[in-house]
């Protein structure tokens, strides 16, 4: 009897699960995951072609961009630094060159005139200790006063010779002290010295009068100031923010989209 209640159970277990149907739901769920794959597949290539046409534009800017700078390159007038670079690198007419000649020939001049100078003490020293006493024809000259004069001659070129470079040395004090406080605090603080800026933006207003169509330079320098330069210096700004360089080649802009 037990027996048959477990089959009957089973027989209506096995007809439940018949009238369940599952293939049928198996194949509906089939359906909707493909459904789904296709929705999600959809919107991948939606994205894909999106972003590819954002790549692209992306791309034909930066090409554009990378044209006009080297454009502007190819338009900035290099004739004065290669003229400069010339004359540095030229062996015989080169500035740097005649001023090694001429600092070489006075070294060797100062230097000579030191050995005059130490020449006419030893002189002096060797008369005095071994020169005799003068005669009464006084006609011997390796006399002690033989020594006195070379002592004198010595003395004389040394006081001449530190004279004239005393004098030099303050006359460089001078420019140089001047030169420096004139430039270094002008650039450490603008505002102190207001006759300086104004004497420098005077010459700039000369210079881009003169080469304004030959400089680039002077060309990105048209709205600046001597004073907003250096207040950017001081700010560590970068020259492509300084010269406003993004209002032609929107750099920036494609960062923001990048």
């Amino acid at each position: 009897m037990a027996l048959y209640k477990g089959m009957m159970a089973l027989s209506e277990a096995l007809q439940e699960i018949r009238r369940v149907n599952i293939p049928k739901l198996l194949n509906n769920a089939v359906q909707q995951f493909a459904t789904i794959q296709n929705n999600v597949q959809k919107g991948i290539d939606e994205k894909i072609h999106s972003l590819q046409m954002l790549l692209k534009k992306i791309a034909d800017n930066l090409f554009l961009t990378a044209e006009k700078i080297s454009t502007h390159i190819r338009q900035i007038n290099f004739d004065v630094l290669y003229d400069i670079v010339y004359r540095a690198s030229d062996d015989k007419e080169g500035t740097f060159v005649r001023v090694l000649h001429h600092s070489r020939t006075f070294f060797l001049i100062v230097t000579s005139i030191f050995m005059l100078i130490a020449f006419c003490f030893l002189l002096g020293l060797f008369y005095g200790i071994c020169g005799r006493r003068p005669t009464f024809y006084n006609d011997d000259c390796c006399v002690r006063s033989t020594g006195e004069k070379f002592y004198s001659c010595g003395t004389w070129l040394a006081i001449a010779t530190f004279t004239v470079f005393s004098v030099l040395t303050a006359s460089l004090f001078f420019v140089v002290g001047n030169t420096s406080d004139i430039v270094c605090r002008t650039l450490r603080d603008p505002l102190s010295r207001p006759d300086i800026l104004s004497l420098g933006e005077r010459y700039l207003e000369i210079a881009r009068s003169r080469w304004q169509s030959n400089s680039e330079l002077l060309s990105l320098m048209s709205d600046l100031t001597v004073l907003d330069l250096i207040r950017s210096c001081q700010s560590n700004e970068t020259l492509y923010k300084i010269f406003e360089l993004d209002n032609r080649f929107q750099l920036t802009r494609l960062k923001v989209r990048v």
